[in-house]
């Protein structure tokens, strides 16, 4: 992850667990702490699509509409759920960091810009 505040733009799996892995067609849950742009989400619905899922629905604790670069489609009977919409701060705690600080927060919070910019 680093120091970055923006999403990588071209992602690649090294090895995910997929639906070819606990049996063919198999419906996926996946847990997401942010969707923020939408790329890494869209890139892994594309892959666990092309692995064979039936059915792909997603868990975010914090979702960021307002940031978003791609719209990213669901498979079969999938379903978005999230925890908390978040406006366009760029937020640490509770598993997220920056520059790999203050993941172990046990809050989120708000990063101040002079500390990233």
């Amino acid at each position: 992850m680093g120091d970055a505040i923006e999403g990588n733009q071209e992602l690649k799996f090294s090895k995910l667990f997929s639906v070819s892995e606990y049996g063919n067609g198999g419906a996926e849950n996946r847990v997401e702490d942010i969707v923020d742009t939408g790329n890494t989400l869209s890139s892994l619905i594309a892959h666990l699509e092309a692995k064979g899922a039936s059915s792909i629905s997603v868990c975010a604790f914090l979702d960021k509409p307002s940031r978003r670069k791609v719209h990213f489609e669901l498979v079969g009977k999938g379903k978005f759920y999230r925890g908390f919409e978040c406006p366009d701060y760029f937020v640490v705690g509770y598993g997220m960091d920056y520059a790999e600080q203050y993941r172990n927060l046990p809050f989120v919070g708000v990063l101040k810009p002079e500390l990233y910019n």
